[in-house]
């Protein structure tokens, strides 16, 4: 028997040797991380920016694809240090020394976490000089990459210590890579499977990993599916790979965190420093610190009891068989599904679910006899099979019933004390767009919609409104039709509760119905305190909230710059005639006017009568709005404008005041037609998502209703050319008669619901200006269809 101090010197030389033995994979990620660190510096230096300086800054994804590296790599350390237990010779020689397993193991932790961490620790060092040598804000920098170095040290030791737990319970090498493979992506696998499950056979939108889905999902219950949202995005929180960025599930969780000035610590870098990393970007590294020591702790204990009788048995782990058995079972079920619904959305739901079953089943059990390598062992763990499939039933049956019903409830009349609901227009105007924040895709107003414009409603008649229109759209059957139109709805009761439920990618028979919420009392009266009311009368809309879930009054400012201004006091309205000849801005005074006179005539007049577009459109008032995004920079004294009404030929109040103020030119027309491109509006329509260039937002989607947009110089005081890019996917054919280019420049539109179809008229006169307007499928002569 040797001696305490024998044993000491024994385990004295396993640490040196440790140490020399596992220095390749170290040696790499430190060669790695400073060849970073100097690529950087180049940059940094050449473009003398005063930031910390990552090639990954403006890569959100490739930051987690790093992230995932670093811990691979520390899982592959961790195989590799501990390889000798999973090597039958060479697990005989070690044991020989008469060392303690945890001894052998407490070594190779040591060495390795020691040679990890200064692989990550100098780079890290290097980075701070570069940074304060280049001239950057000590203060402002080095918390910063404090914070990223701390980071990847956190995430290179969780995968050591995943390695360490997989290498303890494996009978190999390849099968604890593997398995630590699997331990590392389980969350985001069965996040994206249940956010799957949840797309197909939901009533509701929902979200994949940051990425955000409409599919022909139609009901959701706010809490309920939003919750159920946050379920899939939840668990990612505890990924060991996305400690800097837990991907969002919609564009209103990244505009949080901006008004928090908390947004560019979840990319690792800081841009000019007005921002460092909080509690909030802490916690994951500091849960992930904890995490490490019990996986450590946890992967000791089981190395202390592993059996060398299992060196070599295939699947040796129950546990991690039966965890890699039921992520295959749930992302083979809805992964398959959730992909045919995508590309096919008019298959049927139970033609998806059997692709999904059909699909799992085969992985499964590929997966088990690769595993088992023997029927009888496949046969006998059938119950790891049973298990999640008995669990994903139990999941899509909740989906499919909305919650056994919970999604479809919708109150009774007097239990309602208020009601407050989106709009499927700009409320302020009563004749513009759902949303307001636009972008033009070739011609067409497309929008994106964080929020939609939100009014409430308090009078009996308004609440039973909102209540048959709520009943209409759960009545309805999911439909396959692009309205790109959400219905949001939130209930508040005489007890003191609250019901919110939000209907997306409406029919267009709900639409159609929906559009009975501009006709209402409450919205009657916004219109009114935008176009014609006094200070007096204003001061009832200053002093409330914006009336949007969950959306604060600085978010409503910052979505909706106009939000409480009357039209009066907006900046850059124009009106210009029909064909773009005529153009003048108006004076506040001259608003103040034209608001009471725009406000006399539509108060008249149903919305559907206005977006049908039944009257013949004369002139245009145009709107300088701040939130409109036509892509690309525009020239000097170039600006955006977008069709804020269209005057038509009954208007009578506002056609007067036109001619009173000498404006009579602009119910004139001076230009000439020389041609007329008719394209395909529903062609147009379903390209759309394809045509997203902004990085910044999730996607992009057709709005309905049509809206017109120019260019205006405002230093020479008139409309200019705008370029709306190629659209000859949607070509129809060119129109060069005088007679029919004349008559479809008559029947064409700048503000119209398109019903999702009809056409695209791009009109160029002799003098070279052009317009991009709309032509409904009724008024369209037959030589252009």
């Amino acid at each position: 028997m040797k001696s305490q101090k024998s044993l000491n010197n024994i385990a004295s030389a396993d640490l040196k040797r440790s140490f020399a033995s596992n220095l390749v994979i170290p040696a790499l990620t430190f060669l790695a991380f400073t060849v970073q660190a100097a690529v950087c510096a180049y940059f940094q230096f050449k473009q003398k920016e005063k930031v910390f300086f990552t090639w990954f800054r403006d890569s959100p994804d490739a930051l987690v694809f790093i992230s995932f590296c670093i811990v691979l790599v520390g899982a592959i350390q961790a195989a590799y240090t501990l390889r000798f237990i999973n090597i039958k010779n060479q697990s005989n020689v070690w044991f020989s020394f008469n060392l303690s397993r945890s001894t052998l193991f407490k070594n190779r932790c040591v060495s390795s976490l020691t040679l990890l961490g200064a692989a990550i620790i100098i780079p890290g060092i290097i980075s701070a000089i570069i940074c304060c040598a280049s001239g950057c804000s000590a203060a402002k920098v080095l918390p910063v990459i404090f914070y990223q170095y701390a980071g990847f040290l956190t995430m290179m030791f969780a995968g050591f210590a995943i390695g360490a737990l997989t290498a303890s319970l494996t009978g190999s090498v390849a099968e604890s890579i593997f398995y630590s493979v699997v331990l590392i992506l389980a969350l985001p696998l069965l996040s994206t499977a249940w956010d799957a499950l949840s797309s197909v056979f939901l009533r509701g939108r929902t979200a994949v990993s940051g990425v955000n889905y409409t599919g022909d999902m139609d009901m959701q219950h706010y809490y309920f599916s939003f919750s159920i949202q946050r379920g899939g995005r939840g668990i990612m929180a505890f990924c060991p790979f996305t400690l800097f960025r837990v991907p969002g599930t919609s564009r209103a969780d990244v505009m949080s965190l901006k008004l928090r000035g908390f947004g560019p610590i979840d990319f690792g870098f800081c841009k000019d420093g007005s921002s460092l990393p909080g509690i909030d970007a802490w916690l994951p590294i500091l849960l992930w610190i904890v995490l490490t020591a019990v996986l450590i702790v946890l992967a000791q204990r089981m190395f202390g009891r592993k059996k060398l009788e299992e060196l070599g048995v295939p699947a040796a782990s129950r546990v991690l068989t039966a965890l890699t058995s039921a992520i295959i079972v749930f992302c083979g079920f809805s992964v398959p599904a959730w992909v045919l619904k995508t590309a096919l959305p008019s298959v049927n739901t139970a033609l998806a679910a059997l692709l999904g079953a059909a699909v799992m089943l085969a992985a499964y059990f590929a997966y088990t006899f690769i595993a088992r390598r023997n029927l009888k062992a496949v046969r006998r763990n059938l119950w790891q099979f049973a298990m999640p499939v008995g669990a994903a039933a139990i999941i899509t049956a909740i989906f499919l019933t909305g919650g056994f019903g919970y999604t479809a409830r919708v109150p009774e009349a007097e239990e309602v004390e208020y009601v407050t609901v989106s709009m499927p227009f700009s409320f302020e105007s009563g004749m513009a767009q759902n949303g307001s924040i636009l972008r033009t895709v070739k011609g067409t107003a497309t929008v994106l919609k964080p929020y939609s414009n939100c009014i409430t409603l308090s009078t009996e008649k308004d609440i039973n409104t909102v209540l048959s229109i709520h009943k209409l759209i759960t009545n309805e059957k999911k439909s396959d039709e692009k309205t790109n139109t959400q219905f949001s709805v939130k209930y508040y009761f005489k007890n003191g509760k609250s019901m919110e439920r939000t209907f997306t990618n409406i029919s267009e028979k709900d639409l159609n119905s929906y559009f009975a919420v501009a006709d209402t009392d409450g919205v009657k009266e916004q219109q009114y305190l935008f176009l014609a009311a006094s200070d007096t009368e204003r001061e009832k809309l200053k002093s409330e909230d914006v009336k949007a879930p969950n959306m604060s009054n600085l978010q409503g400012y910052f979505l909706f710059r106009n939000y409480g201004n009357p039209l009066r006091n907006t900046d850059g309205v124009l009106i210009a005639s029909k064909d773009g000849s005529f153009c003048r801005e108006l004076s506040s005074d001259e608003l103040d006017k034209l608001g009471k006179c725009i406000w006399s005539d539509i108060s008249k007049k149903k919305y559907t009568d206005i977006l049908r577009g039944s009257e013949k459109e004369v002139a245009y008032i145009y709107l300088n709005d701040n939130a409109t995004n036509y892509g690309g920079r525009y020239e000097e004294n170039v600006e955006g404008r977008s069709v804020l009404a269209a005057v038509t030929d009954d208007m009578t109040e506002t056609l007067k005041f036109i001619k009173e103020h000498g404006m009579a030119d602009a119910l004139g027309q001076k230009r000439e037609v020389k041609s007329v491109n008719i394209y395909d509006c529903r062609r147009i329509i379903s390209k759309a998502k394809e045509i997203n260039k902004n990085g910044s937002y999730g996607g992009t989607a057709i709005n309905p209703i049509f809206i017109m947009s120019t260019m205006f110089n405002t230093k020479e005081i008139k409309l200019v050319n705008k370029t709306f890019g190629d659209m000859d996917d949607c070509f129809i054919k060119s129109v060069t008669n005088q007679k029919q280019s004349d008559e479809l420049f008559a029947l064409a539109q700048g503000q119209c619901y398109t019903s999702l179809g009809g056409y695209i008229a791009q009109i160029t006169f002799t003098d070279g200006y052009n317009q991009t307007m709309y032509i409904s499928e009724s008024d369209a002569p037959g030589y252009i269809k």
